[in-house]
């Protein structure tokens, strides 16, 4: 701290307060790695908005994974060959809000040595397939052939696959579901 002795040494002082105002006022800030504390709520357009005001100004996300009328897949692949008896991957859980009817199924490979391969869904360990699901040679199949025409999926309900036949290999098969 200067003492101040004189009038010359007044206006050394206030020449220092008036820079150090001007470089809080007109100089860029980096904040990176800092935190401010006991912050007011922004009020005008380009002031910083403090963790209180977030819920308020952006709102919470829009429910349309929850309420939603519209469909979602489930997938299970995998970048190997398929092998009779073993599942593709590991089982499905329905999660919360994913309850709904099960509309189609589609079996796809990128290779596929043998003429034909086959595979079935589970829903809890059964099969919900009329037929087993076939994939001659590469592309895509679709499979509308189901036990019932309304299976439904509920909360924590587990979907699988089961390899039949075959042994494509870079596989994908998924189910359609319309949210119910």
């Amino acid at each position: 701290m200067r003492a101040i002795r004189s009038l010359d040494d007044v206006r050394i002082v206030l020449q220092e307060l008036m820079a150090w105002k001007d470089k809080l006022e007109f100089t860029s800030w980096d904040f990176h790695r800092k935190r401010i504390t006991n912050a007011s709520p922004a009020i005008d357009d380009h002031d910083y908005v403090i963790k209180g005001q977030l819920s308020e100004l952006v709102g919470s996300p829009p429910p349309t994974e929850v309420s939603s009328k519209g469909y979602y897949t489930i997938e299970f692949s995998n970048s190997g060959a398929i092998v009779v008896g073993n599942k593709v991957s590991g089982p499905y859980c329905v999660p919360r809000f994913g309850e709904g009817q099960i509309i189609e199924g589609y079996f796809a490979a990128e290779f596929n040595p043998s003429t034909t391969s086959s595979a079935e869904f589970t829903l809890n360990g059964s099969s919900i397939n009329a037929t087993p699901i076939t994939l001659t040679g590469i592309g895509v199949s679709v499979f509308t052939d189901f036990t019932s025409s309304n299976i439904s999926l509920k909360y924590l309900d587990l979907v699988n696959i089961n390899i039949l036949s075959g042994s494509a290999e870079r596989v994908s098969l998924s189910l359609r579901v319309k949210r119910i």
